[in-house]
C-alpha cells in the first residue's frame, strides 16, 4: 500500500449554489456571527447557509461578516515618502496580500492601504514594516464589515 501524501486531502462533491434572492438587507454590526443572525431570522442557528447563498460576491463565510483572515489597514504617512520603495519592502513580506495608496487631494496626503493575513501578521507587525514611513499622529484604521449591508433571504427552505 502507498504512503498517503499528506499534501492531499479528501473532498465530497461540489454544491451548486441555488439562486436564492431576498430583499430584506441587515446592517452588520462589529462582531456579528452568522448563526447568531440565522437564530434571529430563522429561529435555527443551522440555517447560516441561507444567508451566505444569498450573498455569493463573499467566498468564504468568515468574509460575509468580516471576520476572514484577510485584513486591510489604513496607514496614513508622511509627506514625501518614497511610494515605490516602500511598496516593494511590503510586496515582499509574506502574509501581505496586497498593497496599495490612496491619495486625498484636498490634504495633499497619502495613505497606504495594506491587505495581510492576520493569521501570518498582526497590526502591530504591518506598522513595523511601516516604521518612519508612517504619520504617527494619525491612528491607523481597519475598515471593516460593520456598517455594511447583506442579503438575508425569507426561509423558503424547510
Amino acid at each position: 500500500m502507498p504512503a498517503r501524501d499528506s499534501r492531499y486531502s479528501r473532498v465530497s462533491d461540489l454544491r451548486l449554489l441555488p439562486d436564492v434572492r431576498g430583499d430584506f438587507q441587515h446592517t452588520l454590526v462589529e462582531g456579528e456571527r452568522l448563526d447568531h443572525l440565522a437564530s434571529a431570522y430563522y429561529r435555527d442557528p443551522r440555517r447560516w447557509w441561507r444567508i451566505c447563498d444569498a450573498n455569493p460576491e463573499f467566498l468564504s463565510p468568515l468574509d460575509l461578516v468580516g471576520a476572514g483572515p484577510l485584513r486591510t489597514l489604513r496607514v496614513e504617512l508622511r509627506a514625501g515618502v518614497a511610494l515605490g520603495p516602500l511598496a516593494a519592502t511590503l510586496r515582499r513580506e509574506p502574509g501581505v496580500a496586497r498593497v496599495g495608496f490612496a491619495a486625498d487631494p484636498a490634504s495633499d496626503r497619502v495613505a497606504a492601504l495594506v491587505t495581510y493575513n492576520r493569521v501570518l501578521l498582526d497590526e502591530e507587525a504591518v506598522l513595523a514594516l511601516l516604521g518612519s514611513a508612517r504619520d504617527r499622529s494619525q491612528p491607523p484604521q481597519a475598515p471593516g464589515r460593520a456598517g455594511k449591508q447583506i442579503t438575508v433571504p425569507p426561509d423558503s427552505v424547510r
